[in-house]
């Protein structure tokens, strides 16, 4: 376990988490919605005439990385196809392998950027303790 104890946030507490340390490591503000029906959007930096960011987290602690990633490919790739964004970073409290992160990638591209883009649990406790 780690020790910023995710798994006791709600959905949306992980969102305004996410939502302080992306605006950070990404360097530019980014906006919150409220609960509810969000269309693949969780935090979004959208300025008029700039390039589109988005920001996914998924708060799956207990699901499992199988489960995360078949969600993923099967309900989130096609709304960040329709939403065609610049930039699209994923956000999740599942551990994700090498592997994993590959499989994201190709299924996101060309909006996942790279490996980079995509942060497991260990990735965001990483930048959190920093």
């Amino acid at each position: 376990m780690d020790s910023f104890e995710l798994g006791r946030l709600t959905d949306h507490d992980f969102e305004e988490v996410c939502r302080d340390l992306f605006t950070e490591l990404l360097g530019v503000p980014l906006e919150i919605f409220p609960r509810g029906r969000d269309r693949g959007v969780d935090l979004r930096h959208d300025p008029e005439g700039g390039p589109c960011t988005i920001v996914q987290c998924k708060h799956w602690y207990r699901s499992g990385r199988a489960k995360l990633l078949a969600h993923l490919t099967d309900e989130e790739v096609p709304k960040v196809a329709a939403l065609k964004p610049d930039r699209y970073v994923l956000a999740t409290t599942v551990g994700l392998t090498v592997d994993a992160k590959e499989k994201l990638r190709a299924a996101f591209a060309p909006h996942i950027r790279s490996t980079e883009d995509i942060h497991g649990v260990d990735d965001i406790v990483a930048a959190l303790r920093e």
